[in-house]
């Protein structure tokens, strides 16, 4: 019988057997491949062994495999549940592009003057009279729209024994959300292809390959803060969270830009962006990678401390997982409601960590009015609503240079950034972004900076937004 389809099926990092649908619509679940494990794993808690018992393995897998468990944002059909994840394993389309074939006479794809021959492996074993050189070398499209590099290599020497083999490797999605010269590079690394003498240069020169793989329509990036804009406390309305998805589809990019951590909007927020600007734009990551970071100083944060202590405040400076306190214990109780449970820790000694913004307690008006003063032409002071705290922009670097620094990193041109705010410290990106978009529920200063105002958060602000500049 036809196997259709195949998923991988992984308990946290550990491969634990492939889950098979076939065209019968019959499936079936196996460990059978010497690399796997099965669902009894010992690791494995009792309450999951107990299922699997009852329900057998195709059971226990297809109660995970639902919409809700499916992850958003990626291209792959993926399951998670826990610690459980199940992956489809794509196929070929038969779609392919041919960078190189040593077999191509001219005119035909794939031809070039080369021949990609590459220096044998130096070792006290190599044979005598070795050659080694590449067969061909293509990219495949695959079902669920990604890519795969494929490189085959030849071994040769006197004895007349021939040996190599096809090297195929999936191209990282998040690679695509790049530029594409800096996407190149990576690519041209991929299945051994920069050994054979291919490079990032030759790869530019093909004709069609960067409509192949999509990089010939020019992209957007929207970025939104949080607080009053994406969402209300944790809740991103469903407007909202539909109307990203849409953005996304596209092919348009999504930043979080916010005066909060990498931790806290990642971990509350990952489903709905690409990539993450935070702590006011002094830290800037595209999946793991970081593509901007600009911590505090210690002369900065001794400065900053002075200037605080008089004011008989609570701060945080934070980190990327973690907040770091001082000051008034009564207002540090206040400061740990700002965050997740666990992500604030009392700090004696600000020389050992590496942080990049801070926040403060405010007690109430007057107080609030005492901090702004104190910071008059240092920091701009943005109050986190009715919660009695504000974040601090130190000026110099904000969400509006960084905004403009990871779109020129990944290629997108100035006119084509989008950025969506409420808050006195969102003024810099909508000012600097292409296009700066207010929510009906910001503060007026930031309604006039803006180029459009929406309608409010719970009035479909952020759908309404995108739906003017046609994005969605």
């Amino acid at each position: 019988m036809r196997i259709i389809e195949e998923f991988n099926v992984y308990y946290r990092k550990s491969c634990i057997g492939i889950y098979y649908v076939f065209e019968n619509g019959e499936t079936e679940y196996s460990t059978s491949n010497f690399a796997f494990i099965g669902l009894e794993k010992e690791d494995i808690p009792d309450k999951f062994k107990r299922t699997v018992r009852a329900k057998g393995p195709v059971g226990f897998l297809q109660q995970y495999m639902t919409e809700e468990n499916r992850v958003k944002g990626t291209r792959k059909k993926k399951y998670l549940a826990g610690d459980f994840s199940i992956v489809r394993l794509p196929k070929e389309t038969g779609e392919k592009y041919w960078v190189y074939r040593r077999s191509a006479e001219k005119g035909e794809a794939g031809y070039s003057e080369k021949n990609h021959s590459a220096p044998h492996y130096e070792g006290p074993h190599t044979p005598e009279g070795m050659e080694e050189w590449a067969s061909w070398y293509c990219f495949n499209k695959l079902d669920d729209g990604c890519y795969q590099a494929e490189l085959d290599e030849a071994w040769w020497w006197g004895g007349g024994h021939n040996d190599g083999g096809t090297i195929r490797n999936e191209i990282p999605e998040e690679w695509f959300k790049l530029s594409y010269d800096e996407f190149l590079q990576r690519t041209v690394r991929l299945s051994a292809a920069a050994h054979y003498g291919f490079t990032v240069e030759e790869l530019k020169e093909k004709e069609g390959l960067k409509e192949f793989f999509g990089f010939d329509r020019e992209r957007n990036i929207v970025y939104f803060d949080i607080d009053g804009t994406l969402a209300t406390g944790k809740n991103v309305p469903e407007s909202a969270a539909k109307a990203i998805e849409q953005l996304r589809e596209k092919g348009d990019l999504v930043f979080i830009c916010t005066g909060r951590n990498v931790a806290y909007a990642r971990d509350n927020f990952g489903a709905y962006a690409d990539g993450f600007i935070c702590n006011n734009g002094r830290i800037a990551v595209l999946g793991d990678e970081v593509l901007l970071e600009k911590p505090l100083s210690y002369q900065q944060i001794q400065e900053i401390i002075r200037i605080l202590e008089p004011l008989d405040t609570a701060y945080i400076f934070h980190g990327n997982e973690r907040g770091y306190a001082g000051g008034n214990p009564e207002g540090f109780k206040v400061l740990e409601d700002t965050g997740d449970k666990g992500h604030l820790t009392r700090c004696d000694d600000f020389s050992q960590v590496k942080v990049y913004s801070f926040d403060t307690w405010v007690r109430d008006r007057e107080h609030l009015a005492q901090i702004t003063e104190a910071f008059r032409g240092k920091v701009l002071v943005n109050p986190h609503g009715p919660h009695p705290s504000a974040d601090m922009t130190i000026e110099g670097y904000d969400k509006g240079d960084a905004a403009l620094a990871v779109a020129e990193r990944l290629g997108v041109k100035r006119e084509n950034t989008f950025a969506f705010g409420d808050g006195i410290n969102d003024i810099s990106m909508l000012v600097k972004a292409g296009h700066g978009i207010a929510m009906g529920n910001g503060f007026e200063e930031v309604k006039k900076a803006a180029e459009y105002v929406t309608t409010g958060i719970n009035d479909d602000g952020v759908a309404n937004g995108l739906k003017h500049y046609g994005l969605i």
